[in-house]
């Protein structure tokens, strides 16, 4: 005697999960290729520098045990030659750490200069 399966239907409370479920993951999926699409943007912040900052102080700012390597790595991003950015100037800086108390800045800005 053959067996039969027997076919399994959802409810319609089964159904919404389902929807649900799909569209959660899309939407997961979706965000995760846009931030996928502008890493720069995720790892560097554009920022303006006032008067008065210095190299020293904005890498204070950054939880790197020695400010002497967050200073490189900003000087390598931005092509500083001579290390000190004039107030005013947009440079790039690392997304890391508490960046509360810099002048955070449109990436445009930093895009504009480094052309």
């Amino acid at each position: 005697m053959p067996k039969t399966r027997k076919q399994t239907k959802l409810t319609p409370i089964g159904r919404l999960i389902s929807l649900v479920l799909i569209l959660m993951i899309g939407a997961i999926a979706g965000a995760a290729g846009a931030a996928a699409t502008r890493p720069h943007a995720q790892a560097w912040r554009c920022i303006t520098v006032r008067p008065g900052e210095t190299l020293w102080s904005i890498a204070g700012h950054n939880p790197a045990p020695d400010r002497r390597d967050t200073i490189y790595r900003i000087e390598q991003e931005n092509a500083l030659a001579d290390g000190a950015p004039q107030a005013g100037t947009s440079i790039w800086v690392p997304n890391e750490g508490n960046l509360r108390g810099l002048s955070i800045t449109a990436a445009s800005a930093c895009n504009a200069t480094s052309e």
